[in-house]
């Protein structure tokens, strides 16, 4: 039981970590893409 715990644990930490990562790097393209965008204009 506490394998299973542990594993499911292990996949809801390794998905918020993907989730996390997904929004730093989806912040950092959009501040790039502004940026990108003001200098040109």
């Amino acid at each position: 039981m506490g394998s299973l715990c542990g594993l499911l644990l292990r996949c809801w930490m390794s998905d918020v970590g993907r989730s996390l990562f997904g929004l730093t790097v989806a912040r950092y393209q959009l501040q790039w893409l502004i940026k990108g965008l003001t200098s040109t204009s």
